[in-house]
């Protein structure tokens, strides 16, 4: 089971959040974070109608998180509410089982207040002290300039670009970015 310790920070207005690890009992307020950051950001794959998840199948895909240790699942709590997530997960394959993928959102009141980068520096952390991981990676929409800066300024470099590869509501289109970095 991938653990850390709970994290408390402030963020640049005062509000206090804790970063800690998801619980299953988190699944609901996770849904609800999750469902207003798809229906408000441009910068996600999913639309809101695509994502269907039941609270029971958020609380298994967190205890899937909870049961491998090369999995990481970290929220961010402030006033009770989970205003954000970050989880991570190393491949199966035998051959890439020294990489994984990250996936992070934040509410969009929420963002802009140095949660996203106290998520991404805690799981890099977990990552650098698990023995397995060597490369983590994601894959950003070229439109979502906010976090592109983010995974710049953490040491992430771009390892290709799928140019037009998601085509938006509006019928304009964005780049599809993957990027990396070798921890």
């Amino acid at each position: 089971m991938a653990m850390i310790d709970p994290i408390t920070l402030h963020t640049r207005d005062g509000a206090p959040v804790q970063i800690r690890c998801a619980a299953a009992a988190d699944a609901e307020r996770m849904l609800d974070c999750v469902r207003e950051v798809i229906a408000t950001s441009a910068g996600t794959l999913t639309t809101p109608a695509e994502f269907q998840i039941t609270p029971q199948q958020e609380r298994e895909w967190i205890s899937g998180h909870l049961d491998n240790i090369n999995a990481l699942l970290l929220v961010a709590e402030a006033g009770g509410d989970i205003v954000g997530n970050i989880n991570f997960r190393s491949s199966e394959r035998t051959r890439l089982a020294h990489t994984g993928t990250l996936g992070m959102g934040l509410r969009p009141a929420w963002q802009g207040r140095g949660i996203g980068h106290a998520l991404l520096h805690a799981l890099l952390a977990w990552a650098r002290g698990n023995p397995r991981i060597e490369k983590v990676g994601l894959q950003v929409l070229g439109n979502n300039q906010r976090a592109i800066r983010l995974y710049y300024r953490c040491g992430f470099t771009v390892n290709g670009v799928k140019p037009r590869e998601i085509k938006l509501d509006d019928g304009s289109y964005t780049d599809d970015i993957s990027m990396h970095l070798f921890v």
